[in-house]
Parts: structure tokens; sequence; C-alpha cells
């Protein structure tokens, strides 16, 4: 399995083609809370690697803008995901 890395591109989602690097941290906190990312190995690895510098920049977002949940907290797969957002 090849790492991911900052020039990556997402996969899929509303940051699809976006370097991961310019996904915004807020996204990527969202992700690493769904229990269907660990079937994304090399995204999770990737989330999983950076964590601490992620949750930095979330919390750092939420002190000064007040930034909720969207999804209103963890979605059980990735089938909950695309109804949820993509109304499949």
């Amino acid at each position: 399995m090849i790492p991911l890395s900052d020039d990556s591109a997402m996969q899929w989602g509303e940051h699809k083609d976006k370097r991961l690097g310019d996904v915004p941290p807020a996204y990527l906190m969202w992700l690493w809370e769904q229990r269907w990312l660990r079937e994304y190995r090399q995204l999770y690895a990737y989330i999983e690697a950076r964590l601490p510098k992620i949750r930095e920049a979330v919390a750092q977002q939420d002190a000064t803008k007040g930034v909720a949940d969207s999804a209103g907290g963890p979605l059980e797969t990735y089938e909950d995901y695309l109804k949820h957002y993509r109304g499949f």
C-alpha cells in the first residue's frame, strides 16, 4: 500500500480531486469520526498520522468561528453519508 501525502488527491466526497493538504481540517476530522473510514486504509492512515495537527487546527477554527459539526455526529456507513449529503 502506497501511503498518501499532502499532494495526493482526495478520491471522493465534496473535496474530490483537491490535494489532501488543501482539504479543510474540519472535514478530515469529521471523516476520522466516521466508522466506515476504516475501510479506506490509506486515507485512514493519512489522517491518523496528522491527527494532532488536524485537531489543533479544528480547535482554533472552533474558537474563532464557533463552527459546529454540520453532520450532527458520526454516520455509520458510507451509504449513510451518501444519503445524508447526496440524497441517494
